[in-house]
């Protein structure tokens, strides 16, 4: 979320916390070093911000001067950092070796002595949870044990007091964050960057198989028959004696669908707006991340983790894929974003009107993704009542009417909006409208977002949502910061969930019953977790590790000394930058586990776990950054082994990139690619050349020209990255240049970025998209014309011109008919529309179709390679025997002329039937 357009005027109107004189009870430490900025330095005058690892242990051993101070706290002896060693410079940037050998610190106990009473002076009166865990928080430990632990952020200006409680917990705060100069425009381009990586070409080749055109199947089902309740996905009727092939859609939940069809109801039903969520939501995440690490750390860290995260193959990959690994990883990665900026960040001052502006903004997102779904539920869900029972009783009519569905849920929700109005109302009465009061309520609409994501991550990808909850009850475990639970809305926030998340989940229960569990929960969550259904690849600990060196490619040759650093992270450290990196590396190692020990594996699966280690790689790196012992050098010479054996395991196969985000591994890839125009297309084809392709018909001259361009082919391409990693490596390696070295490891993962999106993955689309098949169809049918209610249907809210230049076609339904040959691969059914009539089985349909429905008629008919000569074969002979049967339309045909109208794809022909009479 951007920030308020008067958070600028504030910082000029309000004091900031370096010029706040200190509350009675601060440190003289705290008051004294109260200049320290959020950020690491102060904006004005252009300091360098300290990066992680600076200032590892302030305040701790600090003479606690402040006036009424009962016991003070033993004083560092002389010449050491908090008894640890060396002198305090608060100007200088410390440097946190992680090798140094742990040690215990002179002068500071295990426990200090009056750290429940100063917690419990701390906490509100009124939040009775914390105030009832105040023995439970016994197990409490300063910072002081194990190794010096490395800071993840600024100095920090609050008292030794106040550093032990997480920003959450503090009533009123002392120390403020506030933006170092031009964050706006950071933002901004933060922001911009991701555009410019995910939305290029979002349209520009077709859906690929079998995922994304499955998914859009049922989204195309949605758009034309209005039922946004029941998915399905299929043809409707039966073919012969085979039963039918459409049906409902359990697999999967009902967040793509949604999002993709408002998309084509507002952009036309196309390529791009089945793509635009995916893209949104990896915009939306990358930027989410960049604000919580920013608010956390330091802004160099913010950008680095935006970076890696944008720029990691598995990321951008996924995000061009309309599937629902983006969405429940992206609305996850969201909540846990917001959760931490709720938890970790330090208050900000705000003015009233930008107070009032965010309260407006969390309230209006609340109502954006619920008021909708309940008018869903009284227009969609409407069962009829038995016959049996033609007048059934009120308690039938709660159930099965959506208006009463509807009903419940808003008084719910407006139950929970009212104690929101009361309750702030009353901390106003009470306090007035304090910067603490504020930073409160601020937090407490943080919550709220971090629980509609949660929901929404329900929709998008069931049980995983899951997630989120299981990580903070293990960080909870390890830090023992039970008190936080008063702090986090706990029981409000599910009620919000259960508001978000709960409507269609019961509807579908309402309407579909057991056949709904049993597919959605039983198959498609235990037995994939457990069973091993649809299981393709196999392996246990060592089986992800392959596919998160390629998904983060070039990161990865930073992470095994990242997950290192991970495991020697101090849990009982208080500060709140130490606890959310703790957080962080809780949440990877719990999604990692949980995915390496399922027993389906994909290669995309270990996705979950990938938005965490790309903050904690940015932690890391940021700290390499300012350490001045061997450990970067060590770090970049281990880099450069890790780097060769990614590049060559790239080089050497081709496939790696497109396998992070797709299966059916064993495809293999075709030697005919769209990279030369006077190429032939296919093995097959005599003189027929891409130059005179439905793919480049169909193609834009600028994906043309990147498609033609011999620097992008592949077997120049990744040498010359391999070569411009070496370099920025090289630079990396020495301790003047380490930051143009990282620079240019950046610049090299945004080149590969924008190849694999507008190059690499264009070039493979005739062959993993069915699209240029049918559009070979479209070309030569004969169009038939829509009836009115579904070319209104499919009209969308933007002007057709306008549509149209993002791809929109209305539907599209020839006179010649288009079956499938003995295929289910999801492709055939998206780009006919649904209308594509399916021969699975040669025996109990192909006669009946051909009686019943063809007529002796010209029709079209998409087949695997290698199986024209067979159905030909079969074609003539059915021919001849409705011929002897003297059937309608069968009569004269003597032959047939069966020819390939499109042969541009490695796996599939669209093939045309023409009856010779």
């Amino acid at each position: 979320m951007a920030e308020h357009e008067d958070d600028q005027a504030v910082l000029e109107e309000e004091p900031s916390s370096a010029d706040a004189t200190p509350p009675t009870g601060a440190s003289a430490d705290g008051a004294a070093d109260g200049s320290s900025d959020a950020e690491g330095g102060d904006a004005a005058s252009g300091s360098q911000a300290p990066s992680v690892g600076d200032a590892a242990t302030e305040g701790q051993g600090a003479s606690d001067a402040a006036a009424g101070d009962a016991e003070p706290t033993a004083s560092p002896s002389p010449g050491s950092l908090d008894g640890v060693g060396g002198p305090i410079d608060a100007t200088a940037d410390p440097v946190i070796d992680p090798a140094l050998p742990t040690a215990q610190p002179s002068g500071l106990a295990d426990r200090d002595p009056v750290e429940d009473d100063e917690d419990a002076a701390m906490m509100s009166p009124r939040d009775p949870l914390e105030a009832a865990s105040d023995g439970a928080d016994g197990a409490d430990q300063s910072a002081a044990s194990g190794a010096p632990p490395a800071d993840f952020g600024a100095l920090n200006t609050q008292s030794s007091d106040t550093q032990r409680l997480l920003p959450i917990r503090i009533d009123e705060p002392t120390d403020f964050w506030s933006p170092q100069k031009g964050e706006r425009k950071v933002r901004f381009l933060v922001v911009l960057g991701a555009c410019l990586v995910f939305l290029p070409n979002l349209g520009g080749f077709g859906l690929w198989d079998p995922w994304e055109t499955h998914y859009g199947a049922v989204t195309t089902n949605m758009v034309e028959t209005y039922d946004w309740i029941s998915p399905w996905w299929g043809y409707k009727e039966k073919i012969g004696t085979e039963k039918r092939q459409g049906n409902y859609f359990f697999s999967k939940p009902v967040l793509i669908f949604w999002t993709e069809a408002l998309a084509s109801n507002f952009f036309g039903r196309s390529e791009w707006s089945i793509r635009l969520p995916m893209a949104l939501l990896a915009i939306l995440a990358v930027f989410l991340a960049y604000l919580a690490l920013s608010r956390i750390w330091t802004r160099r860290v913010g950008l680095l983790g935006a970076l890696i995260m944008a720029t990691s193959p598995q990321f951008f990959m996924i995000s061009r894929q309309a599937q629902t690994d983006m969405p429940f990883v992206g609305t996850m990665t969201i909540a846990m974003c917001f959760l931490m900026l709720a938890l970790f960040a330090k208050a900000r001052r705000h003015t009233d009107k930008s107070f009032w502006a965010w309260t407006g903004a969390a309230l209006a997102g609340l109502l954006l993704v619920t008021i909708p779904q309940y008018g869903l539920l009284v227009t969609d869900l409407a069962t009829e009542p038995p016959a049996s029972a033609p007048n059934p009783g009120l308690s039938w009519q709660l159930l099965h009417q959506g208006t009463y569905h509807a009903l419940i849920y808003g008084s719910v929700l407006a139950s929970i909006l009212g104690w929101f109005g009361w309750s702030l109302r009353r901390d106003i009465q009470r306090r007035g409208l304090t910067q603490g009061v504020k930073d409160k309520w601020l937090r407490r609409w943080l919550m709220v977002w971090f629980y509609i994501f949660c929901g929404l991550s329900f929709y998008a990808k069931g049980l995983l949502f899951l997630i989120p909850g299981a990580v903070i009850c293990v960080w909870l475990l390890v830090t023992v910061q039970w008190r936080v639970l008063a702090r986090v809305e706990l029981i409000r926030g599910i009620v919000i969930f259960l508001c978000v998340s709960l409507p269609w989940y019961v509807a579908m229960f309402v309407k579909h019953g057991n056949a709904f569990y049993q597919r959605f929960f039983v198959h498609d969550h235990f037995n994939r977790l457990g069973a091993g259904v649809h299981q393709i690849d196999s392996g246990t600990f060592e089986h992800f590790i392959k596919w998160l060196g390629i998904g983060m490619f070039p990161w990865a040759i930073f992470v095994p000394f990242a997950l290192i650093w991970m495991f020697r992270l101090n849990t009982r450290d208080r500060r709140a930058s130490n606890q959310a990196a703790v957080f962080v590396a809780v949440w990877f190692a719990f999604a990692f586990m949980l995915f390496t020990l399922s027993s389906t594996k994909f290669h995309h699966y270990i996705f979950p776990a990938m938005p965490a280690l790309t903050m904690l790689t940015a932690l890391f790196i940021n700290q390499l950054l300012d350490d001045k012992t061997w450990l970067p050098r060590l770090v970049t010479v281990v880099g450069v082994v890790f780097f060769a054996a990614l590049s060559w395991d790239l080089h050497e196969d081709p496939q790696h990139v497109r396998n992070l985000m797709t299966y059916k591994y064993d495809r293999p890839l075709p030697d005919h690619l769209p990279i030369d125009p006077q190429a032939k297309v296919s093995k097959s084809a005599d003189t027929y050349t891409w130059e005179e392709s439905t793919f480049w018909r169909h193609t834009t001259p600028l994906m043309r020209a990147i498609l033609t361009t011999d620097a992008f082919r592949y077997d120049n391409w990744i040498p010359l990255i391999a070569v411009w990693g070496f370099i920025a490596l090289g630079l990396f390696f020495v301790a003047r240049h380490r930051r143009k070295g990282l620079a240019a490891l950046g610049l090299l993962a945004a080149m590969f970025a924008l190849w694999s999106l507008n190059y690499y993955m264009p070039s493979l689309s005739p062959h993993w998209s069915q699209k240029y098949l049918f559009d070979s169809y479209y070309d030569t049918c004969q169009l038939s014309e829509n009836p009115e209610e579904i070319q209104t249907a499919y009209t969308p809210l933007l002007p057709a011109g306008l549509a149209a230049s993002f791809g929109y076609n209305n539907k599209r339904v020839c006179h010649e008919d288009v079956i499938s040959w003995l295929i289910t691969w999801r492709g055939e059914t998206y780009y006919s529309y649904n209308e594509l009539q399916p021969i699975t089985k040669e025996q109990p349909q192909f006669m009946p179709y051909l009686e019943a429905r063809n007529h002796g008629e010209k029709f079209y008919a998409l087949m695997e390679r290698g199986k024209m000569a067979g159905f030909k074969s079969k074609l003539q002979r059915y021919s001849d025997k409705l011929k002897r049967k003297g059937q309608r339309g069968w009569r004269d045909v003597k032959s047939w002329d069966v020819k390939v109208e499109n042969d541009e794809s490695r796996f599939f022909q669209m093939v045309s039937a023409t009856p010779v009479r």
